[in-house]
């Protein structure tokens, strides 16, 4: 695993019936750190976040994938981001967001990408960034992240 240049925040609110109708929800914000050793510019072409599966695997059954970002705004923030997920492999679901243009990361702005999962999860991920620090030396880079719990109210 290498060293992301984007920054990422990654947590969870575990589905209860109660709180979330059984679904795990999971909030990645991305380029939200502002801090002075972050590489600036960035910028990306690609986001995938790779999520085992609590139990393991899904025997087979369908997964339900809800997801949502927040809007953005200009060229420069992506125009607006495609969510893809893909539950084919039955050990993890992998989720792709890509902005319709090339994102350049600043430091002045992030995007917030909401996924429910009707599965539990464990409660780390990979995450695979498409970035550079100039269009023209975009590369992928990938790094495990641990998740933060939040109360599912």
């Amino acid at each position: 695993m290498t060293e992301l240049l984007l920054s990422y925040h990654l947590d969870i609110a575990p589905g209860t019936r109660a709180s979330n109708g059984g679904y795990d929800v999971l909030r990645l914000s991305v380029g939200a750190d502002t801090t002075d050793d972050a590489v600036r510019p960035v910028y990306c072409r690609r986001v995938m976040l790779t999520v085992p599966f609590g139990d393991g695997h899904t025997n087979g059954q369908p997964v339900s994938v809800r997801s949502s970002a927040t809007i953005v705004t200009g060229r420069g923030q992506g125009r607006r981001w495609w969510i893809s997920p893909n539950t084919t492999d039955p050990a993890v679901v992998a989720i792709t967001f890509v902005p319709e243009t090339t994102a350049w990361f600043d430091g002045t702005w992030s995007v917030t990408f909401t996924v429910e999962l009707d599965r539990s999860v464990l409660h780390s991920a990979d995450i695979t960034e498409d970035a550079g620090p100039d269009i023209d030396s975009i590369a992928a880079l990938a790094s495990s992240v641990a998740m933060a719990v939040r109360d599912p109210a």
